[in-house]
């Protein structure tokens, strides 16, 4: 299915055109696995994208404004268990008193025992 393509979409990547490509490369980062390859225009993927079987391996980390805190890895998904011993066993080792902790609406950062372990 061909993309139509807005005006304002082609002038916002023209303007982009301008970065010198060798910056550019050196400052891009993708995270995660693609459905579909991506390649130039008019060129067929002549690749397969992985699928099957899949481990799934955790990773929690505090980000501050200077960098990670408290790296964390598990072979599994997240739980609460797990989160509140990461919390009380790395993370909260590492927080001054005025540090501010933001959490998403995971199940996992929810149960009891990990504010107060965030607070002490």
């Amino acid at each position: 299915m061909p993309q139509t393509v807005l005006p304002s979409q082609s002038a916002h990547r023209s303007s982009h055109a301008q970065i010198p490509r060798r910056r550019a490369q050196s400052r891009r980062h993708r995270v995660g696995e693609l459905a579909a390859g991506s390649v130039a225009k008019h060129v067929a993927v002549d690749q397969e994208a992985p699928h099957g079987h899949w481990k799934t391996i955790t990773l929690v980390v505090g980000l501050r404004h200077d960098g990670m805190v408290a790296p964390f890895v598990i072979d599994g998904p997240m739980s609460g268990t797990i989160f509140l011993a990461y919390v009380e066993q790395c993370l909260a080792p590492t927080l001054d008193r005025c540090d501010v902790v933001i959490m998403d609406n995971l199940p996992a950062h929810k149960v009891a025992g990990v504010t107060d372990a965030i607070e002490a």
